[in-house]
């Protein structure tokens, strides 16, 4: 979060102190959710500081989601996340990760960036001659 705050705030030109007064939000409070010392920020204070950000609210909201919610463990993770073929129930794929950035990174125009998913083979049918395709917004094991 602190480096969300710096990157808006020098891309805006506005410093975090004017950041702090769109939102609505003391300066020290501001900090305090940057650090991650701030406990469960209203959902109203949310928006209004992404508002300040020019970001979207998802963005801040899945940030303090993820600080708040338990830790999944690799089962539980990749049980939510499977995918059987249409054609071969033997053919099984889990998306267990984002390793390099998180979903709703905030990217500039003509930055280059670098996106890596962990994903999975749990089915019974080797994985050869195959590419990883977006179709419909999800991203899908497709045979070239």
């Amino acid at each position: 979060m602190r480096s969300l705050l710096a990157r808006r705030s020098r891309e805006l030109g506005r410093p975090l102190s004017a950041i702090a007064r769109d939102a609505g939000l003391s300066r020290a409070h501001l900090y305090e959710l940057a650090s991650g010392s701030a406990q469960d920020p209203s959902a109203r204070t949310l928006v209004r500081l992404a508002h300040a950000l020019q970001v979207s609210p998802l963005l801040l909201f899945r940030y303090f989601a993820e600080i708040a919610a338990p830790s999944l463990t690799r089962a539980n993770w990749v049980a939510t996340n499977r995918a059987v073929g249409l054609i071969d129930s033997s053919d099984v794929a889990a998306f267990n990760a984002d390793t390099t950035m998180p979903d709703h990174a905030v990217v500039l125009p003509g930055e280059a960036f670098r996106k890596v998913w962990e994903i999975q083979n749990l089915g019974q049918r080797p994985w050869r001659g195959r590419r990883l395709a977006r179709v419909d917004g999800d991203y899908v094991v497709a045979r070239r």
